[in-house]
């Protein structure tokens, strides 16, 4: 075990940010961490890379209370790199020298190595040079993660590293940090779900301080807890009973990639559209006046007010 929390609870002031946290985390496991605003995940991490300490419950490291193994004069555990939303940076050095500050347990030419690494995956040539004060939000943040993973620490603690960047930059830095902490344990919290699912092997979802499911990619995905998972984790259709009853099925919560499309008159096409990858279409039930949203399939032709029957193909448990 490399990280367990219990019952960890914590509040500013009056405010309750955690309320009774707990899970663990084996070596090498990718966690994705996922939540309304407000929700306490940046909190949580903050205890967890021990830059603030719980009002109650207990942080384990490799089986040791993080509480008695950290350095109580410097805020932080040296074997958990923390990128915070902050970013902390120094702004009075440039690029490179702040990537150096966390390459300093590389050798010369490994630090040198990475550095030109990241220039380039990072696309940072243009402002390696320049002191961070002066850089853009996007940038500072490519270069607060490129110092992150430069750490040579074991556990990796991101909070929202791609949520400045554009939709191009943040798919070539999503593949380096997932190639990068391969043999790193990793926590990651983000707003956009499938970030952390191109990433992670588990989710974690939190609402008002408390974890809601904690359960693998897949069965968040396919299978989440409750509506208010179901709406964070990705698109999603939420079937009324009378729905339900329509299309023959039990399940409350699925996806537009759930359903199977053949002839028929009782759904018909209102709207075809472009989302993420591919095509969607909007039916509306003859029945009940209701829409589903589902994926259409690229080798064939739609058009709007084509009528059609709908089965489940959801994966099994």
């Amino acid at each position: 075990m490399l990280l367990e929390l219990k019952n960890i609870h914590f509040q500013y002031g009056e405010t309750k940010a955690l309320r009774g946290v707990g899970f663990s985390l084996q070596p090498g496991e990718k966690l994705g961490i996922i939540g309304a605003s407000g929700s306490g995940k940046s909190t949580l991490l903050r205890l967890i890379a021990a830059k603030q300490l719980p009002n109650s419950g207990a942080i384990y490291y490799k089986g040791e209370d993080l509480k008695g193994i950290r350095n109580e004069r410097v805020a932080g555990f040296e074997e958990i790199a923390l990128m915070d939303q902050d970013f902390n940076i120094s702004p009075d050095l440039n690029t490179d020298d702040n990537i150096h500050r966390y390459a300093r347990k590389l050798s010369s030419s490994a630090a040198k190595k990475y550095i030109s690494r990241v220039h380039r995956a990072f696309h940072l040539q243009s402002f390696k040079d320049k002191k961070v004060r002066y850089l853009s939000g996007g940038q500072k943040q490519r270069v607060a993660l490129a110092c992150a993973l430069v750490a040579d620490a074991p556990l990796l603690v991101l909070d929202e590293p791609f949520s400045q960047l554009d939709y191009i930059l943040k798919q070539e830095l999503i593949a380096f940090v997932e190639n990068e902490a391969r043999t790193k344990t990793l926590i990651i919290v983000g707003h956009e779900p499938s970030d952390l699912m191109a990433i992670c092997d588990r989710m974690i979802a939190m609402k008002a301080g408390k974890i809601i499911q904690d359960s693998s990619v897949d069965e968040m995905y396919h299978y989440p807890k409750n509506e208010y998972v179901a709406r964070l984790s990705g698109l999603c259709n939420v079937l009324s009973m009378e729905a339900q009853d329509l299309l023959k099925t039990k399940e409350a919560y699925l996806r537009p990639s759930h359903f199977a499309l053949s002839p028929g008159k009782e759904w018909v096409l209102d709207r075809i559209y472009f989302y993420g990858y591919g095509r969607m279409g909007t039916f509306r039930s003859r029945q009940m006046g209701k829409t589903l949203d589902v994926q259409l399939g690229n080798n064939q032709n739609y058009e709007r007010g084509d009528a059609y029957e709908m089965s489940i193909k959801k994966p099994q448990r």
